[in-house]
């Protein structure tokens, strides 16, 4: 009877403790996203955790880059913020096409009908100084 208590309030600690974790465990194992922020792109992985390694578009005096990605399949959303406009010899002007299959709380709510596609599947698009981009 009292392993069963034990179990029981160890249980609930780690249910406790799980749920003042924030939304980070919530993310990866319900929705199975995840997010992480970079002051700079210097700060960014380059190599190795390539999920959150800034594609080749980003240029390397962005700041503020915000990454979520698909843990379970494709897809990702960006934001950055740099000086350099959209260029890059895989992104072209043009319409956007259909919607990001995610949302966060720093990605509009009112999309473009135009702006940059990229040959690698990413849209890109920009709002408010920042350029967001999306990838399915």
């Amino acid at each position: 009877m009292r392993s069963s208590r034990l179990a029981l309030s160890v249980s609930a600690l780690v249910l406790a403790a799980a749920s003042l974790s924030g939304c980070a465990i919530a993310d990866e194992f319900v929705s199975h996203e995840k997010e992480q922020v970079f002051a700079s792109y210097g700060d960014a992985p380059q190599e190795g955790d390539t999920e959150f390694a800034p594609p080749a578009f980003v240029p390397e005096d962005s700041t503020d880059l915000k990454i979520r990605v698909i843990t379970n399949g494709v897809g990702g959303l960006l934001r950055y913020t740099s000086t350099e406009p959209v260029v890059g010899d895989s992104c072209e002007p043009g319409a956007l096409q259909g919607d990001p299959i995610m949302q966060t709380t720093w990605w509009p709510t009112e999309l473009p009908g135009e702006g940059w596609t990229c040959d690698d599947g990413w849209q890109l698009f920009q709002q408010n100084g920042h350029t967001y981009g999306w990838s399915a």
